[in-house]
């Protein structure tokens, strides 16, 4: 286990998951276009974000929770205002992918 940030427990226990919770857990690459099918799917979207994000100046997880057009809706325990945004965040917001940016993803829903 790294000496900070969050350890990612529900990549390395989803297998324990699904079978205590019924709850599927995917690690994907971070893209717009694995966040929406992960949405159309059901699921809710958990995310790993850094500081070239507007959601903080070091680390963060957080999820995206639906779409409003192209924009993502978030979950964002540091802020109430963006949580309850019905305007949601442009993807290029998130930096998906970048080191600084969106660097993990998990698409979380009830498996099948």
């Amino acid at each position: 286990m790294p000496s900070c940030g969050s350890y990612w427990v529900w990549e390395s226990q989803a297998s324990s998951f699904k079978s205590k919770y019924g709850i599927s857990v995917e690690s994907v690459t971070p893209n717009a276009a694995n966040a929406t099918r992960g949405l159309q799917d059901g699921g809710l979207i958990v995310i790993s974000v850094g500081s070239a994000t507007p959601f903080t100046s070091g680390g963060h997880i957080m999820m995206i929770r639906g779409q409003a057009g192209s924009n993502f809706l978030v979950g964002d325990s540091a802020s109430r205002t963006r949580s309850e945004s019905q305007e949601g965040f442009a993807p290029s917001e998130f930096h998906f992918g970048q080191a600084s940016g969106t660097k993990g993803m998990w698409i979380v829903k009830k498996a099948a």
